[in-house]
């Protein structure tokens, strides 16, 4: 992505099968995520690596929220 502001971000995801667009939302097996610590973006051209699932040796933790902060946002 380009064009992200200098700053501090929350990242929140939500996963799942079956998406349903016309309600914003999986079907089945939805599962709502938010990273605990937050993206810092500090240099315009820095890259930043990020996967949804967890990786062997990852220094990422994610915990589940509920639809209603994940939505809070829109």
């Amino acid at each position: 992505m380009e064009g992200i502001e200098l700053g501090t971000y929350s990242l929140l995801f939500a996963s799942g099968s079956g998406w349903i667009a016309r309600s914003d939302c999986f079907q089945d097996h939805e599962d709502i995520r938010e990273f605990e610590e937050p993206l810092q973006i500090e240099e315009s051209t820095a890259r930043y690596r990020i996967t949804l699932n967890p990786v062997p040796h990852g220094n990422a933790r994610t915990k589940k929220i509920d639809r209603r902060r994940f939505l809070r946002g829109n």
